[in-house]
């Protein structure tokens, strides 16, 4: 048997190998454009970075992390025991300690006032927390776009960063793409033998 039609399969391996090696390098190189024989060649990440990293964006902001998810969250937060908290250490440990030590016959008027004081504070502190909440989330809604802030990360992105990271994050899936293309390379080269031994 010719060696040659041995051969085929795995000169079929290799090439479906290095195609789709070279394929998945492409993705990322060249970074800048270079020109051969009056055509462009440049990898198509950086090619269409800005157009990606708008897609991406707008899928972050539409899907995962919109204002509203954020303000909801922020909505979610509970900070009544902190207030109060806060209006008993104000009370008890500053308003009334200082008062103490320089009148302390009032010690007890304070005490006695304490527990009608307290309720009071309690729920002023806590309107102007909501209305300072409330100023904050509508200032959300009016300044920060996700889009665009995860838009301009993407954009400033290193080249070979990203490349680094997206190669580390989706190494097993790209060595079973180099793999596949083996296999197709080989299945491909050992039908062509089959065909030139039997025609």
């Amino acid at each position: 048997m010719d060696i040659k039609i041995i051969l085929m399969p795995f000169i079929g391996l290799f090439i479906g190998w290095g195609t789709n090696m070279l394929a998945i390098r492409m993705l990322f190189r060249p970074h800048r454009p270079v020109y051969f024989l009056g055509l462009n060649f440049q990898g198509i990440l950086p090619k269409r970075r800005g157009e990606i990293a708008r897609k991406i964006a707008g899928t972050v902001q539409d899907e995962l992390l919109s204002v509203e998810e954020i303000t909801r969250i922020f909505h979610g937060f509970d900070i009544r025991t902190q207030i109060e908290a806060a209006v008993d250490e104000l009370i008890r440990e500053k308003l009334r300690n200082k008062i103490t030590e320089k009148i302390p016959m009032m010690a007890s008027v304070i005490d006695s006032l304490i527990p009608k004081i307290r309720p009071v504070v309690v729920e002023d502190f806590y309107a102007q927390a909501m209305k300072l909440k409330q100023d904050m989330v509508d200032k959300i809604h009016r300044e920060v776009d996700i889009g665009k802030i995860v838009e301009e990360k993407l954009d400033q992105f290193d080249l070979d960063e990203f490349e680094a990271m997206i190669l580390r994050l989706a190494k097993k899936e790209l060595r079973h793409i180099e793999l596949l293309g083996a296999v197709l390379g080989f299945i491909i080269g050992l039908i062509q033998s089959v065909i030139i031994i039997y025609l």
